[in-house]
């Protein structure tokens, strides 16, 4: 149970004179709200410092001396100067040791601190300071062993938001299952703890766990709206499948992302709801897309006004539908068109463009007849070369979808080379 106010006041002083009060004030105002002052030592002399670098300086003077109070987290210093109160906490993750050194008349309490030297005082409650020094010095024990399996776990838990970006989630799971053993390990330690020190250190381990938890939502959020992005551009070049493939990597991510968030009581599922909503928009357009561009360039085809015009049209059409068909083949996302309907309608597009690419075969040819009767043999020649083009692809098409005579159009070509060759 954490000692605050008037508690304090009676546990702690045993009296109620200003400067007392200002003492017990400045101690709570460095306690947090859960945390449990233990053990008190106070001293009417002052408190010694020696730095790091072996110089010595002396704290107090004032008439209230010198309070420390030991709590289930931390040592905390409450000096009474000439110029006013000053106070030094020691967490015990940054306590080196501390010790009683009791004489006939007189005891020092020494506490080594990393990085900072040794404060040390005589307190008055002799009896009590070596029992402070053992609470202490197993607090500092329990704190430094479970932060350090904290700070591995966040070592990990640092570097998932990189991986998740990068798109390298084998390395972002492996990552989290290594943040997830330290954090067992920090358990495991915690249940090793006195009983004081095992709720400050639950909280922290908690804290760390919501940070797992945190970090793994957020960063695939922010990579799921990165790849919904991307989705708008890869369907406008022909890429269905690469789109589809990132539509359900985005759900993926948003998903995980929502479980998360509803499960540990994130304000962010609302907004990734409405990414989720913004998504399935997407999907639906995304699978509507191939047979609505088909169904266009077959309009444009059915109303092409020469045969060139007619060509490019019915290929734009028969490529259109090529990918309405392929679309989303072996993937969980359904296009629109119905497979055996698509075939029979790429099928009579490629019957279309065999004949277009006929017609104009034909009309290149009769020119190219027009051009040999007067007497114009290169430009003969090149709209021979032209019909033979134009037939070659014809004969291509018709034996790769058995579309049109292949037989018929291969002895045509036989006959337009022969021209050629004349």
């Amino acid at each position: 149970m954490a000692h605050r106010a008037g508690t304090l006041r009676s546990r702690l002083l045993g009296e109620d004179r200003p400067t007392k009060q200002r003492m017990v004030e400045a101690l709570e105002s460095r306690l947090e709200e859960t945390e449990a002052v233990e053990y008190q030592l106070t001293s009417s002399g002052s408190l010694t410092h020696e730095g790091t670098d072996g110089d010595t300086y002396e704290k107090g003077g004032g008439d209230g001396g010198l309070l420390l109070a030991v709590t289930d987290r931390k040592l905390v210093f409450v000096i009474d100067t000439r110029s006013g109160l000053e106070t030094a906490d020691v967490p015990y993750t940054d306590l080196k040791d501390i010790t009683a050194d009791s004489g006939i008349l007189r005891t020092t309490l020494s506490v080594r601190v990393w990085g900072r030297g040794t404060y040390s005082f005589r307190p008055a409650q002799r009896d009590r300071a070596e029992q402070v020094a053992e609470f202490a010095t197993n607090g500092s024990h329990a704190w430094q062993r479970v932060v350090a399996a904290l700070q591995d776990a966040r070592q990990h838990i640092s570097t998932i938001e990189t991986y998740v970006h990068e798109g390298r989630m084998d390395d972002a799971r492996d990552a989290e299952k290594s943040a997830e053993s330290n954090l067992r390990t920090a358990e495991t330690r915690i249940g090793d703890a006195r009983q004081t020190f095992q709720t400050p250190l639950e909280e922290r381990s908690e804290r760390v766990e919501t940070e797992l938890a945190r970090t793994w939502m957020e960063a695939r959020f922010e990579r799921g709206q990165e790849l919904l992005e991307e989705t708008t551009v890869r369907p406008t070049t022909g890429q269905y499948d690469d789109a589809a493939a990132t539509f359900l990597r985005t759900r993926e991510h948003f998903e995980r992302a929502l479980s998360i968030a509803i499960e540990d009581g994130f304000a962010l599922d609302s907004e990734i709801q409405s990414a989720l909503s913004d998504l399935r928009d997407r999907l639906q357009t995304l699978q509507s897309q191939p047979l609505d561009l088909a169904e266009r360039s077959l309009e444009a085809a059915q109303t092409a006004d020469s045969p060139e015009r007619a060509v490019v049209a019915w290929e734009d059409t028969l490529t259109h539908y090529r990918e309405a068909l392929a679309a989303g083949w072996g993937m969980a996302v359904d296009f629109d068109g119905e497979t055996d309907a698509l075939r029979m309608q790429l099928e009579w597009v490629v019957a279309n463009v065999v004949r277009e690419r006929c017609r104009l075969a034909d009309r290149l040819e009769t020119e190219a007849d027009a051009h040999c009767d007067a007497g114009n043999a290169r430009q003969a020649r090149d709209h021979y070369q032209g019909a033979a083009a134009q037939v070659a692809m014809a004969r291509r098409l018709a034996t790769q979808y058995q579309a049109g005579d292949a037989d018929t159009l291969a002895a045509r070509l036989d006959d337009l080379r022969e021209k050629i060759a004349d």
